[in-house]
């Protein structure tokens, strides 16, 4: 990877600096000692820059549970207006509107943009895209819309655009998880410390997922005796007209009963804000 490379060419240069300062020490007993001072701290520098490079490159293992991004893991026989799924190809840029999959017998609307290497800056890429896929100007107060890596990063330059193998561009400017399919599941990082978190479709219409084993069993009995000290109150809907003027309560229709909890309540709560 990229990020492998550059961290091989900083131990190189910490190499090559700390035997320029051997050689000062050994071979020129005039050099001063500002320069060899000034050597050493710059090879610390490259070494802790490569440690940091190192360190910032996926273990193998990681490597391992998240499979090459291409644009035909995310499409879907369905289509959800306003998301488009784009992949760099060979040959420039193919666009996936709807992120829909091309059906046989139907016409394929797949866009494929062979001038994208050529951009240059960002509103180049953001004008040839609006007119490719017509997207209009946003209304007043709307936000505009904005693309997105498959972890869901906001992708903001020309650079993070072209190293991102497969990105969505949302209409709404805001991200949201492709639902893709029935049963099809997101691996996403940065929730959990030490594990991915598995973000599983259950419904396409609505969207609605499920992430698994974002409680434990422990942190849910917590969360539920801490609801309990706190006091639960029924809850509380919209009564028409009609129910009030009938007397109808609240707990005719609303039989749960809820508590907002505070930050600082309990380090588990604050841990999921």
């Amino acid at each position: 990877s990229s990020s492998s490379s550059m961290s091989i060419r900083f131990l190189c240069l910490a190499a090559v600096i700390l035997a320029l300062t051997y050689f000062l020490r050994t071979r020129v007993p005039a050099a001063s000692e500002e320069a060899e001072t000034a050597a050493e701290k710059a090879a610390e520098t490259a070494a802790e820059t490569a440690d940091t490079l190192r360190t910032s490159v996926p273990a193998a293992s990681e490597a391992a549970e998240t499979p090459a991004e291409t644009a035909d893991t995310y499409l879907s026989d369905e289509f959800f207006p306003g998301l488009h799924i784009l992949e760099w190809t060979d040959g420039g840029l193919r666009i996936f509107p709807r992120g829909q999959r091309p059906k046989k017998g139907m016409q394929d609307e797949t866009i494929f943009m062979k001038d994208a290497k050529d951009w240059v800056t960002m509103a180049d890429a953001r004008k040839a895209l609006e007119e490719v896929l017509k997207i209009p100007e946003p209304e007043p107060l709307q936000t505009p819309w904005a693309l997105f890596d498959a972890q869901g990063h906001r992708l903001n330059n020309l650079m993070a655009m072209t190293q991102a193998p497969v990105f969505f561009l949302l209409q709404m400017g805001q991200w949201m998880w492709p639902a893709v399919r029935v049963g099809f599941e997101h691996k996403v990082h940065g929730v959990f410390s030490e594990k991915l978190a598995i973000l599983r479709t259950l419904s396409l219409r609505p969207v609605i997922f499920e992430v698994q084993n974002f409680f434990s069993v422990e942190e849910t009995e917590e969360v539920m005796s801490i609801g309990r000290e706190q006091g639960l109150t029924a809850s509380q809907g919209v009564l028409q007209s009609a129910d009030i003027a009938k007397g109808t309560q609240h707990s005719d229709f609303r039989t749960s009963k809820q508590k907002f909890l505070d930050n600082s309540i309990s380090p588990l709560i604050a841990g999921f804000v």
